[in-house]
């Protein structure tokens, strides 16, 4: 049960927090170089979203410890 949650805490939520700092710097600046990075990052977190909702029980298990942390 631990496996989904802790792809989520390794892979997904650092790429979020990057993606984060780049829509940020790019709302500022609005240069290429972020430009490129954000739609980057976008299409990276899009493939694993869309690999959690191909295994709907990954998913239920990471909402599951959300769940919990939060109660």
């Amino acid at each position: 049960m631990k496996k989904p949650y802790n792809y989520y805490l390794n892979e997904i939520k650092p790429i979020e927090r990057k993606y984060t700092r780049i829509c940020f710097l790019y709302s500022i600046f609005k240069t290429k170089y972020l430009e490129k990075k954000k739609a980057f990052f976008n299409a990276l977190l899009i493939s694993y979203y869309q690999n959690l909702q191909d295994n709907p029980k990954d998913l239920q298990e990471i909402l599951s410890k959300f769940n919990q942390k939060l109660l």
